[in-house]
């Protein structure tokens, strides 16, 4: 198996203190969880949206793979990202931040990868 394909969440999402049991809000991360604490790499990729109450949600799925295969998820996730023409959204939108934000972006990423023991470079 190359991959493992799951919701990133059962539902979509929830409005701001539409949920204030944290139980009912912890089970919303049924299927990232076990995936933080295995430590195994995944990726969400955004997969459209669906309408609640006349308001459109974001949906997505998460793909799982052993280590070291996060290629393997980049490959995945960005062909399905050109198939569903979303693909290169989220690198327009990081290309239009300002310099100063993108900075800051990249300094605490490679601050959280040091802590972490990652040794990823941003």
């Amino acid at each position: 198996v190359d991959a493992v394909v799951t919701p990133t969440t059962p539902s979509p999402a929830f409005r701001f203190g539409e949920k204030s049991d944290p139980v009912a809000m912890y089970t919303e991360d049924v299927f990232s969880v076990p995936v933080n604490l295995i430590g195994v790499p995944a990726i969400s990729v955004p997969s459209g949206t669906v309408e609640r109450d006349g308001v459109s949600l974001p949906v997505g799925f998460q793909i799982i793979a052993p280590h070291p295969a996060e290629n393997t998820l980049f490959k995945i996730g960005s062909d399905v990202e050109r198939a569903i023409g979303t693909y290169g959204l989220l690198v327009d939108a990081y290309e239009r931040l300002d310099e100063r934000v993108r900075t800051d972006m990249s300094d605490r990423i490679a601050l959280l990868a040091r802590r972490l023991g990652a040794g990823v470079h941003a």
